[in-house]
């Protein structure tokens, strides 16, 4: 039949038409051995004599293959983390499945442990409101692991929202939704398991006689945890992610709580009880902001206190999952569940779509302008951020002079403190050699004064001379403590310099994350930092100017008393030569008369 087609030249439209339909026949009457013949007659090369035929067409066909009892149509059904999910049929019973197709990594890996832990939670739940997981198929080389799963034929809770419903559902439809979800979440409770991606677009819908279901599918992060333990991987998706899972803190359970407490406020209110452009916006807009209910829209008092129970950012502030099963909310009377749209319903949405279509085109106009106010806006912002950068660069220019009167009021301090050091160094060794030089004159003088009676009054004044010596080796003493005392006034005057260039540090950094989260603020408060800045620098400056000061004044007191020293060795140096010759002079008295 093919042949003919092709030999009758028919249009490109037409043979795809007719070949689409034959393969539609053919999956629908499951019938292995025409299907085989059919695909085997197409792969065979034959498919090259319809060159007619579009490419799109042509790929689909060869997109066709067998896995073990299943068929996979080639059909796109959606795209996953790991993988893209298709269209198959069961060889031997027909019934139509999902068959999800991914890349198994060669080696043991995080992707690996990840796909099989995945697995082996599927393969333990058997639940009507939870996807079914009928088989897992590596391929013979090992590179694509094929889950066969339950397929559901309209799609998920996202598009039946957005697309269906136009972001509108009825408080009824809501609290249907949430009961159904409750169902699959008792029973995922009831095994310990916590599904950590809780979002509408791993909720698909399937039909059931004139009504539609709800059934849970993705459970790639799903994960056993027992009620009091914890866990710390940071998974699923940001908006619904627990504040504990977004600040990165061990989190429980409860954290699917808030998953379930973003879905309901999203049905509710078709938005995001808090929203936000990047995950770390979306982290402060969390921490730092209050949930607000909107007024626009009226809903029961049990559905708002469940909605403010389960997003409380605080876990152990979170309701739990036996008071949400038992909530009022939860339990009311079961309302009918969804309609699927018929095609009245479908007129009376294309109606509401052409209006708000003509509102659109209302709001455009008034767009138009909004955005002219916010590109002058932007214009004023980015004079502001000009102006902020000349200031930043004067306030870098000043704090590098900062740096470098610091680096050499340092080097100055530094010099000073050595050359201290050394004089006391020398002072001490000069000191060291005075009580030798004391000593063996007193030995002397004590060996001279058994052989000499004679020299008894000069012995008593030498004897005097020794005590005026210790007196001023007590007045040395006291003398260099004075100079401790000096020196560790002046390295507590450093150290208050240090600490006030730590201040100037801390207030600087302080300055500089206020100009960073402060871009966008007024160019008034700008202005008002700067000067504050400004003011802190003279401060610094008019204190480092005092300790300069007081450095100068030091330095030419260390001076006066080095010199003082100096002078008063100079003595002692005379008074010992002199004590010396009169020693000499007493014994050669003592040889002559002796």
């Amino acid at each position: 039949m093919l042949d003919q087609l092709n030999n009758n030249n028919y249009s490109v439209d037409i043979l795809s038409d007719v070949i689409l339909s034959m393969l539609k026949f053919l999956l629908n009457s499951i019938n292995q051995e025409t299907i085989s013949r059919t695909l085997d007659y197409l792969y065979s090369g034959n498919l090259q004599k319809y060159s007619v035929l579009s490419s799109s067409l042509s790929e689909q066909l060869l997109s066709m293959y067998y896995i073990n009892d299943y068929f996979c149509t080639g059909e796109f059904l959606g795209k996953g983390q790991w993988g893209n999910v298709f269209k198959g049929y069961n060889r031997l019973t027909g019934v139509p499945v999902a068959i999800k197709k991914m890349l198994y990594p060669e080696k043991p890996d995080h992707v690996r442990k990840i796909l099989q832990r995945e697995i082996q939670v599927m393969k333990h739940l058997n639940h009507q409101s939870i996807i079914r997981l009928y088989d897992a198929i590596l391929d013979k080389d090992g590179k694509y692991l094929y889950m066969v799963m339950e397929y559901c034929s309209y799609g998920d809770l996202e598009k039946y929202f957005v697309e269906e419903k136009k972001g509108n559902l009825h408080k009824d439809e809501v609290r249907h939704i949430m009961q159904e979800l409750s169902s699959c979440l008792s029973f995922l409770h009831s095994k310990s398991i916590v599904h950590r991606d809780l979002k509408p677009a791993n909720v698909l819908i399937f039909k059931e006689g004139d009504k539609i279901r709800l059934k849970l599918c993705d459970f790639t992060y799903a994960k056993v945890l027992c009620t009091e333990d914890l866990t710390n991987t940071l998974c699923g998706s940001p908006l619904y992610m627990a504040p504990e899972i977004l600040n990165v803190i061990p989190y429980t359970e409860k954290s699917d709580l808030w998953s379930v407490g973003v879905i309901m406020f999203r049905l509710i209110f078709n938005d995001f009880p808090f929203n936000a452009d990047s995950p770390i916006a979306l982290v402060r807009s969390i921490n730092q902001g209050e949930l607000k209910i909107p007024n626009n829209t009226k809903i029961i008092p049990e559905a708002e206190n469940l909605l403010v129970s389960l997003l409380q950012k605080d876990p152990y502030e979170r309701i739990s999952w036996p008071e949400f099963f038992m909530h009022p909310f939860m339990n009311a009377s079961k309302p009918c569940p969804i309609s699927l749209p018929d095609s009245s319903t479908t007129e009376i949405w294309k109606q509401k779509y052409l209006e708000i279509e003509k509102e659109l085109n209302l709001l455009k106009t008034s767009l138009t302008e909004k955005v002219q106010e916010i590109e002058g806006k932007e214009r004023e912002v980015r004079e502001n951020k000009e102006k902020l950068e000349r200031t930043r660069e004067k306030l870098e220019i000043t704090q590098k002079e900062f740096e470098n009167y610091k680096n050499t009021t340092s080097n100055n301090l530094s010099m000073l403190q050595q050359e201290i050091k050394d004089l006391k160094v020398q002072n001490q060794r000069n000191l060291e050699n005075f009580k030798i030089d004391s000593f063996t004159l007193n030995k002397n003088f004590q060996d001279e004064r058994n052989r000499i009676v004679e020299t008894i009054f000069q012995l008593k004044k030498e004897l005097e001379e020794e005590r005026r010596m210790k007196e001023e080796e007590r007045r040395m003493k006291e003398e260099e403590r004075r100079m401790k005392e000096e020196e560790r006034r002046m390295k507590e005057e450093e150290r208050r310099t240090k600490e006030e260039e730590c201040r100037m540090k801390e207030e600087e950094r302080r300055m500089k994350e206020e100009l960073q989260l402060g871009l966008d603020t007024e160019n008034d408060i700008h202005l008002k930092e700067i000067f504050v800045l400004k003011r802190d620098l003279e401060f610094a400056y008019q204190k480092n100017q005092e300790l300069q000061m007081k450095i100068e004044s030091d330095n030419k007191k260390h001076e006066k008393l080095t010199e003082e020293l100096l002078e008063d060795m100079k003595n002692r140096e005379e008074q010992l030569a002199t004590y010396r010759r009169e020693q000499e002079n007493h014994f050669k008295t003592f040889k002559k008369y002796h």
